[in-house]
């Protein structure tokens, strides 16, 4: 092949944006509902209880009101994470034996979880006219949310993670592997700035694959921890008891760290679920050692352009 179209050929593999742009954030962050108003119908709730010009009559009917609109959105906005969830879990192909069972009970868990929320959906319709019944429902639900749906989702989002940077550490390395053979026949690999670029491409691929392993191993030890322990199988054909005292076990994912409150004695967590730090922290420095070798693909392409003079 001449020498120019070699070159364009390299320089397709080493230069190509899109590849380089899925490592800026976490593989598929898209994994929360993208359009849920939660925080907007928060602000609406706490400007009502705000409203020092409202009587008292006026502010609570707006505060009923405005507590019945947030529960359905939340609702609504579980019921579409539990759906991008399983999609995401759904795209997978190659896994072992082993994933594949891990897969299916996560798939299975997001079933239940389903299930809940529709018929906390029903039982909130039942009772909208009940402003205390709202309230209560409200409290049982993001209290359950918090203690179970929370750690729980935090396990299959490591999942994956873990999963979706395993393509990304398979991307890059099949690009490497084609950069140096169209080097090959360009250079003879006989430049030592080359080599030299290479080499810390090849080193960061083989850092990331080892953080991604031991984040893997973890991710296992950590589930094999937690099936050790017994818990309580939620039924998902029950719906709340909403005049009960008693906290039923409650769903969350959505995003960003926020604390808001319902009323004043019911704090609502409006949070992604927080993984094992470790697991998480590992997935990140290896998917920023990925981004490390493709910074280094694109200063192979302005090496190599420097040396054909073009």
């Amino acid at each position: 092949m001449p020498k120019s179209k070699s070159f364009i050929k390299l320089f397709l593999i080493l230069a190509t944006p899109s590849l380089v742009l899925l490592f800026f954030g976490l593989p598929n962050t898209s994994l929360a509902a993208e359009d849920c108003q939660i925080e907007t119908k928060l602000d609406e709730l706490v400007s009502i209880k705000d409203n020092l010009e409202l009587s008292t009559s006026d502010k609570e009917t707006g505060t009923a009101s405005a507590r019945f609109d947030l529960m359905v959105t939340i609702i609504n906005c579980s019921l579409e994470e539990i759906s991008n969830l399983k999609t995401n879990l759904s795209n997978f192909k190659d896994l072992n034996e082993s994933e594949i069972k891990i897969k299916d009970s996560f798939i299975n868990k997001l079933d239940e979880f389903s299930k809940y929320f529709e018929n906390q959906k029903e039982v909130l319709s039942e009772i909208k006219d009940d402003s205390t019944k709202v309230k209560n429902l409200a409290q049982q639900i993001l209290t359950w949310r918090s203690k179970t749906y929370n750690p729980d989702t935090s396990e299959i989002v490591d999942f994956i993670f873990l999963f979706k940077q395993k393509e990304s550490i398979a991307t890059a390395d099949a690009r490497l592997s084609k950069i140096k053979t169209s080097l090959n026949k360009i250079f003879s690999l006989n430049n030592s700035k080359i080599n030299s670029l290479l080499k810390k491409a090849t080193d960061d691929i083989i850092k990331s694959k080892e953080l991604r392993e031991e984040a893997y191993n973890l991710f296992l030890t950590n589930l094999e921890v937690k099936s050790a322990t017994t818990t309580p199988k939620l039924s998902s054909a029950t719906k709340l008891d909403i005049d009960s005292k008693s906290i039923t076990p409650a769903p969350t994912l959505l995003k960003n760290p926020t604390v808001k409150e319902l009323s004043s004695d019911i704090p609502i967590e409006i949070i992604i679920p927080e993984p094992s730090p470790v697991v998480r922290d590992l997935i990140k420095e290896s998917l920023g050692s990925i981004k490390s070798a493709y910074e280094n693909f694109f200063d192979l392409s302005r090496v190599v352009k420097s040396l054909l003079g073009l």
